[in-house]
């Protein structure tokens, strides 16, 4: 598949809402996207159900005696529909899309606005304050200084967030809406947010949703999708994640010491590629005591990132997927890594499970094992404390 371009010059769509949640039906079905994990996305067990329906009281979520604070939310009919979306009503301006002259309410002095990596521009009466994300969504927007009331994980994750996905988050004081299959859409939506921010590896589908749990969602919620997948740079990532702070109202140099931190983590690394022999560098996330899943360079902007500042990755090569490939642990013994990216999130198998795969423990004495988040926060912060981690490694 080609690579997406990072801006498609297109005229975006829009999908607009007066603080208030849409009803409409949607006819089209994004295909489920591949999950950024090595193990396959279970089928959610979630209902599509109608915007005029009345949410449930919302039971107490799980590992919190707390409850989702009860809402119910405004319905507003849909006046006419462009393409996919549903466009709710405000006060007459007149906006050509497509070629399609539509009418549409806007307020220039008050509406809140942001063109998201589907393509489709997401306007607001005003500015959004309540806000839920996906984990890494939620880590990334932490570090720019807002809080997000909630999140939610993905069908890698278990009944509780995954901490290796949750950066700075104190997901001890946040709402969590549940993961993958698990995901309370009912109880998010009478949570009463402003804002969904989600991600997608490439395409329009939210990822760690089902299609029909996501379009329920988006019926009743306005939601922003960034890409992270690997047609994506770590720095246009992070950059597009910084607009969408901005547009929330982060506070002004909130990312400025995360700035300082990673163009000195950089220029180390830089320095430390320069040497005359450079460690081999190994990215997996373990299995079982079996196999291996081995990641692609490429296909991971983190790990493209460290090519390009030199860092010696190993490309495992050989059939698979776009992502990783399934290997013995003797294969992975093989390669003779220096350093091992190990995947340390929910899914991927811990280090005690491998305690009696001899491969295994041949790797781990010969290499430096450092933990592995393939989806971390899209900071400054972040991407330096990573950078700083394997340079003290090599």
């Amino acid at each position: 598949m080609a690579a997406l371009p990072e801006h498609t010059g297109q005229p975006p769509e829009t999908v607009t809402a007066p603080g208030a949640a849409l009803r409409g039906r949607r006819t089209d079905r994004a295909p489920r996207m591949p999950g950024p994990g090595p193990v396959s996305q279970g089928r959610v067990r979630g209902r599509a159900g109608s915007a005029a329906a009345v949410p449930a009281r919302p039971r107490a979520l799980a590992g919190t005696s707390r409850h989702v604070p009860f809402r119910t939310p405004l319905l507003v009919s849909a006046t006419f529909r462009l393409g996919r979306d549903w466009v709710a009503p405000r006060a007459p301006c007149t906006e050509k899309i497509d070629g399609i002259e539509a009418s549409a309410t806007m307020d220039a002095r008050e509406t809140w606005d942001f063109t998201d990596d589907r393509g489709l521009r997401v306007t607001a009466d005003s500015r959004p304050e309540r806000l839920v994300a996906y984990v890494q969504a939620g880590a990334t927007l932490w570090d720019h200084g807002l809080r997000p009331l909630g999140v939610f994980g993905s069908h890698h994750d278990g009944d509780t967030q995954d901490p290796a996905k949750a950066g700075g988050l104190p997901l001890d004081e946040i709402l969590s809406f549940g993961s993958g299959s698990g995901v309370d859409v009912e109880a998010l939506v009478a949570a009463g947010p402003d804002l969904v921010v989600a991600v997608t590896y490439g395409g329009d589908q939210v990822y760690g949703l089902d299609p029909e749990a996501a379009k329920h969602l988006g019926e009743q919620v306005l939601i922003v999708v960034l890409d992270v997948g690997g047609s994506r740079t770590l720095a246009g990532v992070r950059s597009r994640f910084g607009e969408l702070a901005r547009s929330l109202g982060a506070p002004a140099g909130a990312s400025a010491a995360g700035e300082a931190e990673l163009a000195r983590a950089e220029e180390r690394l830089r320095t430390l590629a320069t040497r005359s022999v450079r460690p081999r560098v190994l990215a997996l996330s373990a299995a079982d005591a079996e196999k291996a899943y081995l990641a692609r360079p490429t296909s991971w902007p983190d790990l493209r990132a460290l090519s390009e500042r030199g860092v010696g990755l190993v490309d495992p090569g050989g059939e698979g997927g776009g992502n990783w490939r399934t290997v013995t642990w003797a294969e992975a013994e093989e390669l003779r890594p220096d350093i091992v990216l190990a995947d340390v999130r929910a899914n991927a198998a811990p280090r005690e499970a491998l305690a009696g795969t001899a491969e295994w423990a041949r790797i781990a004495e010969h290499a430096q094992i450092l933990p592995w988040n393939p989806e971390p926060p899209a900071s400054h912060h972040a991407h330096a404390l990573f950078f700083d981690t394997v340079a003290d490694a090599m």
